[in-house]
């Protein structure tokens, strides 16, 4: 077993990089994480799943973490029936992943869960997302946490065998739980209110101008980042 203070190493499970603005505003999505875990030890392996890359061995690293995309997990993408595969091999030896947003969808339809258009249409802005149940890995989740939202799909039908932990005006599967060492999250806690305010803007004529109004508006709020960060480390 690890000691409590050696460097994590962190496995990204890629399943989209940035481009365009937001590339040149934020960098890759390494270095996005690298702000998100700022202050905790660790070292990064980046898999490009998008490109058809695997991990060698999921014992590569402490932790896997699966980052958000705009694509949907029911597109007919080449790589996403390994990709599903790969969230399987973690669920049955129960390695520590980490899903976030379209990583929180792919872990659900893997798993046998259903993912669909929201009927309600996409969330953005800094949402509150309630805790209903116990995380294995953040015994001290606290009662509500704010995070970025954008996403227009979510979580229909829950696993078998699978704990909502959170849930949101709108979501009511906004995270899961899946054995004692993988869970997930509909939010962004990787994302600061810069680039969402950018995707936001990039996005305003699907989203709507009086969606992506209010969702600009919120971007003030205090977020939960650092909180999600350190339990996402705390739980390898």
């Amino acid at each position: 077993m690890r000691s409590r203070h050696a460097t994590t190493r962190v496995g990204l499970l890629l399943v989209s990089e940035l481009t365009g603005s937001s590339r040149e505003m934020c960098g890759p999505y390494r270095r996005v994480f690298a702000e998100m875990f700022d202050g905790h030890a660790v070292e990064f392996t980046e898999i490009p799943l998008y490109a058809g890359a695997t991990p060698g061995s999921l014992d590569d690293a402490d932790l896997w973490i699966i980052n958000g995309s705009p694509d949907s997990v029911y597109d007919d993408l080449p790589w996403l029936t390994t990709a599903e595969e790969i969230v399987r091999d973690a669920a049955a030896t129960e390695r520590p992943l980490f899903g976030i947003c379209f990583g929180h969808q792919l872990v659900a339809r893997a798993l046998g869960g259903r993912v669909e258009r929201a009927a309600g249409g996409w969330q953005v802005g800094v949402i509150d997302y309630r805790t209903v149940a116990p995380v294995p890995a953040w015994p001290d989740a606290p009662a509500e946490l704010a995070l970025l939202a954008v996403h227009q799909d979510q979580v229909v039908e829950v696993p078998a065998d699978t704990v909502v932990w959170s849930t949101a005006d709108g979501c009511p599967n906004a995270g899961l739980v899946i054995g004692e060492r993988m869970w997930t999250v509909q939010g962004h806690p990787e994302f600061g209110t810069e680039i969402c305010a950018a995707l936001y803007e990039q996005r305003r004529d699907l989203i709507g101008s009086a969606r992506t109004d209010a969702a600009l508006a919120s971007l003030d709020r205090p977020l939960s980042n650092r909180h999600v960060a350190a339990a996402v480390i705390a739980g390898t």
